[in-house]
This record gives C-alpha cells, structure tokens and sequence, in this order.
C-alpha cells in the first residue's frame, strides 16, 4: 500500500542534515535536517565560523576574513582548543562548540536582575545543515580565515562530539538529533508507518526542494521512507518556528502540528527510547 504524507515547513537550521535556508533564531532545523550531507562538505573551523555569523546578524564575513590575529591588544582573536572555539574583538568573547550534528554558541548576554552583563550565560544551537545551506557560499572566506589564524582543517574530535543532551531521559527541543527528530515526527504522525520501520529495519532519509509547494519552510522538502515501501513515504517540511507541515500525494498540504507538540508526546507516551532506537536506524541517501 502505497501512503504518501509530506510535511513542510527551519532550520533544524539546520541545518541540517542537513542543507537548509537560514533558521532564525530558533533551533528548530537543526533537529529536521540530517547533517550527514553537509558534515562531508565542511570542516570543524568552518561551521564554528557559521554558527558565529548565525548568531550576530551584522557580522561581515568578508570584513572578517580581512582581520589578522590582534597585536598588543588590538584586533580579532580567534582560538581553538579542540571542538570549542573562541572570537573576540576586544571586549566580550563567544564560543562556538562544534558538536556532532550541530554547533552551539555561547555568548554574553545582560543578566536578568539588570547589574550587567553574564560570562556565556546564554547559547543557542544551530543545525549544521541550516548553517551549510546559508553560509556555504561563504566557504573561500572562512577558509582565510582559518589560514589567518592557523585553525584546525579536520573533523576529528569535533564531529566525534555527541550532540548536547542526545541521551537524556527525555527528548529536548534545544538539543534533539536530526535522526531523533525524524523518527519522533513519524511516531507522533504515522504510528503504522513507525512500528513498520522499528519491526523490518528502520528508514531512509531523503530530500528535494521545496520551493514552489505552499509552505516550503527551509526550502526542503523531506521524505521518509520505510525500508521495505510496504508503508510507502511519508513527506514535510519545517518552518524557523517548528512547524513541521504534512503533505500527501500531489504536495498538496494537509496539516501541520509544532515540533514541540511532537517531542511532548514522545515523552508523555514514554516513548523516548522507541525513537531514539529507531533515529539509529535511519540512513540518509544522497
């Protein structure tokens, strides 16, 4: 039986994946792409230097890749100590931590009570896939950089990094995997299609564009499929907010739940470990 569901909609941001049009500032892509594709692509350095300029909106890559290590005080600072890396410009540092999916940035931010600012007292987290679909044109800048400041060019111990909170009890919308938030979508939408995947050997994870559908999101469209096609494909896109919107045949829209509906259901169920078993068992095709 052949059953086709589409959702549409980031980033995850994504992100990701994998690879997606700019998230804002939520990290929703992050967790609908899968990074696979994009991790190939880019290096360590260049998605910390990503996850920067997703962060400070008036960042000019090109000015950046003009500066030269600071002297006497003076200029840019760019650090690495193994996935954690740190820019400044003379006043308040950031930290990019490159993590297996996705990269998280620390920063300063004004405390609460008002006396002033914090010392990386907020972070957000960017889908790789989201910042590979945005800033990957940006490629010959960052790799200036990376000359200029003499940064690793490798992925070792950075994407080796598990994904910030992926083994908690729970599943949590700041720091859900790409692959988690792909078998979470299907339990909450396709329960069928879910047991198929979990009973004969877990899914494929495929994409395309989606531009001319009506709510193309992140300008991808995803589809799952069920490894054996007795369940046939299951379609959607995700939006900066989290909304993820269903498809059908045709990609005609039917539907839409918010992402944090879907991981609330995950863990009201007591279904965490059932998705997060099925996530290992979905390959991204290229």
């Amino acid at each position: 039986m052949n059953k086709k569901v589409m959702m549409a909609g980031a980033m995850l941001a994504a992100t990701t994946l994998m690879t997606v049009t700019p998230l804002t500032d939520a990290p929703v892509a992050n967790h609908l792409i899968s990074s696979a594709m994009a991790s190939a692509k880019y290096n360590d350095s260049e998605y910390a230097l990503m996850g920067y300029l997703m962060l400070d909106k008036d960042a000019k890559i090109a000015e950046i890749a003009k500066e030269k290590p600071a002297k006497d005080g003076i200029g840019m600072t760019l650090t690495q100590k193994g996935n954690t890396y740190t820019i400044g410009f003379g006043g308040h540092t950031t930290d990019m931590i490159v993590n297996a999916d996705s990269v998280t940035v620390s920063y300063d931010d004004f405390k609460s009570d008002g006396t002033g600012m914090g010392d990386k007292n907020a972070s957000k987290t960017y889908s790789k896939s989201a910042l590979a679909a945005k800033y990957g044109d940006d490629k010959p800048y960052f790799d200036r950089i990376i000359k200029n400041f003499n940064l690793s060019t490798g992925t070792g111990q950075a994407s080796q990094q598990p994904a910030k909170n992926s083994t908690g009890s729970k599943l949590e919308y700041n720091s859900i995997t790409p692959m988690e938030t792909a078998a979470a979508i299907v339990y909450y939408q396709q329960p069928r299609m879910f047991k198929d995947s979990v009973k004969n050997g877990g899914m494929e994870l495929r994409q395309r564009d989606s531009s001319d559908v009506d709510e193309p999101g992140n300008g991808i469209m995803f589809e799952l499929v069920t490894k054996n096609a007795q369940e046939g494909s299951f379609d959607y896109t995700v939006d900066h907010d989290g909304e993820i919107y269903f498809y059908g045949a045709g990609d005609h829209h039917h539907g839409s739940v918010n992402l944090h509906k879907v991981i609330n259901k995950v863990n009201n169920d007591g279904a965490v470990a059932k998705v997060r078993a099925l996530a290992t068992e979905i390959d991204f095709v290229h």
